[in-house]
């Protein structure tokens, strides 16, 4: 695969997520390179629940998938790395923050008191 869709800590990840990663990514490149009308937010949440099985198995490598990801799973919400979701649904910023606030999610920045959670 290109290396401009290898994100940072890549090199984390057992062989097995690595290629686990390249066919979810794949699926999800697939899914939101077409244009939707209307159905923007419906193709990123089933996006963030695909990621979401992914990276949750309940295992010591849980956190190393997520962060590779971008996206991590609170009970509070969900914690996003745009620069490092993008990889994986090839949306910019901007688009990621747009269609997440259109979800609800309030933004919060990660500067000063981090979750304890996180």
């Amino acid at each position: 695969m290109d290396d401009n869709l290898t994100p940072n800590y890549f090199h984390l990840l057992t062989q097995d997520d690595q290629l686990q990663y390249r066919k979810l990514q794949r699926n999800l490149l697939q899914a939101t390179e077409k244009r939707h009308r209307n159905q923007r937010l419906d193709i990123l949440l089933k996006c963030i629940q695909q990621i979401r099985e992914y990276c949750q198995r309940g295992n010591e490598n849980d956190w190393k998938r997520c962060c590779v990801c971008g996206v991590c799973f609170l009970k509070s919400g969900i914690a996003i790395n745009s620069h490092q979701l993008k990889f994986l649904i090839n949306k910019c910023k901007s688009s990621i923050n747009g269609a997440l606030k259109l979800m609800n999610y309030a933004t919060t920045f990660a500067r000063g008191d981090i979750n304890p959670e996180f």
